[in-house]
């Protein structure tokens, strides 16, 4: 006599996805604003202006952080709290939608569809406690590559579903489509190609020719969801079309993916492995053609790619569709020519789909091995809940957080940034200033690395050196005095011009911002608006500018020598 029935499971393992999502993740709700967190959403215009159309390209995201501040102001735990149900939501499409990718081209009887949900659960519970899962859930920030990683694997769901069922489920794609598409930049691209990956292994060749010959449903529908997608975002092919231009003409796009093979097989390891995991990363640039490591890492991910195309030869299938969706998902990173090349939460689009190969391994052990499959199973689900609630924990503090980042990597030094940032807002003068020795050392560490090894460069530290100076310029000001803080300002600029780097806009913006400070605690406001409109061009300190320049701040005195 079975212990459950058919209709207690669909209870009962849904609720379970749902539990091992809360007790893996749930630390989240402890956890702190966090780098671009404060610029993204605290200080964003479109958020407490409530001009959420300003970017385009994360329409939805920024509305939803538009929301949750309406309703409960700059709250933590609120803002964590929408990411993990984020999270939840990813977690039980998988359950619920998972298996009819395990089915894409196959006459499913009643044995086969209770399989398909078993495997479909195993992964559900792999993707929940999964701990690359947990920069979504403990960086707001990330919210966008959340929905993404939703939206572009249910459009994926619902093609399937459209081409084996009903039509209406073409319409629910359509819907998801848009909705990965107004949430963050490259969502098009991933809901793109993953539906089109889908459309390529589930349609047969009578469904292509029935499609072509209702073509007056295709063009309506492709009408309506180019309607709905411009009316979101009027400048979407506009947008896209100057991305890649500006990356194809990018003279780093050679290094830039040769650095990106390089990071690949680091990505690899992390999701089968993921021990050591760092809330921000530092990664050498592939700076020559003579990196060998990186070639071999090129090879490799050929050999990879050729791997699944075999599978797709030998029909292989489902295991050839989900493996084309993760390797699709991480690769689209290479048609972005940015300097963080080592961010976890981009993987995250590709985690539902590799949840559902690492299911299939097991569902394939399980039949010759069926207990030790299943203790294998839940010791995996375990240890992965076990690190993602004890990374959770590195979020519960800004101390806390950047220690573990430079125990993980001690040249990352843009930990250094956010530590004085806290101290910035908590006041804390002396603690800027106290670790600015620290931070000098590691900076010659670094610079010493770059020397050294000619094949990669770490590219990054400007920005954190002049991000790190203009706050020890404050810390001066409030401790010894606008004359020390202007001496010491001064001295950045020459070593800005000295290395080209007040030709840098963010550079120049965040050194005009410190003089600004300083002429505002000499009562000199007009030499301080001056440097302010000067840092205005980028945006990104409308909402701090406006705030010092308030009446009650243009007045205030210079603080005592």
């Amino acid at each position: 006599m079975m212990l459950l029935t058919k209709k207690s499971l669909a209870v009962w393992l849904p609720c379970s996805v749902v539990v091992a999502v809360l007790l893996a993740h749930g630390g989240c709700l402890d956890s702190v604003f966090y780098l671009d967190d404060w610029n993204q959403v605290h200080s964003n215009v479109g958020v407490e202006g409530g001009k959420w159309w300003l970017e385009q390209a994360r329409i939805l995201t920024v509305l939803s952080y538009m929301w949750t501040w309406r309703a409960v102001g700059f709250s933590t735990f609120w803002f964590h709290l929408f990411n993990l149900l984020l999270h939840v939501a990813a977690a039980l499409a998988v359950y619920y939608f998972g298996r009819y990718l395990l089915q894409v081209r196959s006459s499913v009887d009643s044995e086969e569809e209770e399989k398909g949900r078993w495997i479909a659960w195993v992964a559900a519970m792999i993707f929940a406690t999964h701990p690359m899962a947990t920069e979504v859930t403990n960086y707001v920030r990330a919210r966008d590559h959340g929905m993404v990683g939703l939206f572009s694997f249910l459009a994926a769901c619902f093609a399937v579903m459209g081409a084996k069922r009903d039509g209406k489920w073409w319409w629910l794609c359509g819907v998801a489509v848009v909705l990965a598409t107004i949430s963050k930049g490259p969502g098009l691209a991933h809901a793109g190609l993953s539906v089109g990956i889908v459309l390529l292994a589930a349609m047969s060749r009578q469904q292509w020719r029935m499609l072509v010959a209702t073509k007056w449903r295709v063009m309506g529908g492709l009408l309506l969801l180019a309607g709905g997608v411009l009316f979101f975002r009027l400048t979407l092919v506009a947008f896209y079309v100057a991305l890649q231009e500006q990356t194809f003409r990018s003279p780093r796009l050679g290094l830039f993916t040769l650095t990106q093979c390089r990071v690949f097989w680091e990505y690899m390891k992390l999701l089968v492995w993921p021990v050591g995991l760092c809330s921000d990363h530092l990664v050498a640039w592939t700076w020559s053609l003579g990196d060998r490591a990186a070639w071999v890492a090129a090879a490799g991910l050929l050999l990879l790619s050729s791997g699944v195309g075999w599978l797709w030869v030998k029909r292989r299938q489902p295991v050839a569709l989900l493996a084309s969706l993760a390797l699709g998902a991480i690769c689209l990173r290479f048609l972005f020519v940015v300097s963080e090349l080592m961010v976890e939460y981009r993987l995250y689009p590709a985690l539902p789909y590799l949840s559902l190969l690492a299911a299939m391994g097991l569902a394939a052990c399980w039949r010759r091995l069926p207990r030790a499959t299943c203790v294998a199973g839940a010791a995996l689900v375990v240890t992965y809940g076990v690190l993602s609630f004890k990374r959770s924990e590195d979020w519960s503090s800004m101390t806390r957080l950047c220690d573990s980042v430079l125990k993980n990597d001690r040249w990352q030094l843009r930990a250094f940034n956010s530590m004085s940032t806290q101290d910035v807002m908590d006041e804390n003068w002396q603690g800027i200033l106290g670790r600015y020795a620290d931070f000098s050392k590691r900076l010659g560490e670094v610079i010493a690395e770059n020397k050294r090894n000619p094949e990669r460069f770490y590219e990054n530290w400007p920005l954190w050196v002049v991000c790190e100076e203009c706050m020890v310029t404050e810390a001066l000001i409030h401790r010894n005095g606008v004359y020390e803080a202007r001496k010491f300002h001064n001295a950045l600029w020459k070593r800005m011009q000295a290395n080209r780097f007040d030709t840098h806009v963010l550079l120049r913006e965040l050194w005009e911002m410190g003089m600004g400070k300083i002429e505002l605690a000499a009562e000199n406001v007009e030499a301080a608006r001056s440097h302010f409109d000067a840092a205005r061009s980028s945006g990104l300190f409308t909402t701090e500018i406006e705030k010092l320049l308030k009446p009650s701040n243009a007045g205030k005195p210079a603080p005592a020598k």
